[in-house]
């Protein structure tokens, strides 16, 4: 898996169980990627391609939701936005992401991770 934090901070960003991992850029966030471990690189991909064709997008890791859930009102509205347009992308477990997706936003997600090896 590529490095995605590259600059030097000290900071235990997972501390507060979510982070924003890449701001958006150019106007108002119209898009959030919540996602976390190694499907991460994935979302940051989908981020940059968004940012090309003019689409504000953030990227949240989210590596412990039950520390994030501790969290002030103040604090999880920085991270997760105002937008509703908000997608997770996690390689088979959903339960949960809908908490932070809202009814609006969707999920990514391979459902047959294992049936792919019984499949060859």
């Amino acid at each position: 898996m590529p490095l995605l934090r590259r600059e030097p901070d000290n900071e235990n960003k997972s501390a507060k169980g979510d982070y924003i991992q890449h701001k958006a850029e150019g106007g108002e966030r119209k898009l959030t990627i919540l996602s976390t471990g190694s499907e991460l690189h994935l979302a940051v991909q989908a981020r940059d391609i968004l940012q090309e064709q003019r689409i504000p997008t953030a990227v949240v890791s989210m590596p412990c939701r039950l520390l994030f859930e501790h969290q002030d009102t103040t604090y999880k509205k920085a991270v997760l936005g105002t937008t509703r347009a908000r997608v997770a992308v996690e390689a088979a477990v959903e339960l949960g992401w809908e908490h932070y997706i809202g009814l609006e936003g969707r999920f990514v997600a391979m459902h047959k991770l294992g049936r792919l090896w019984q499949d060859r």
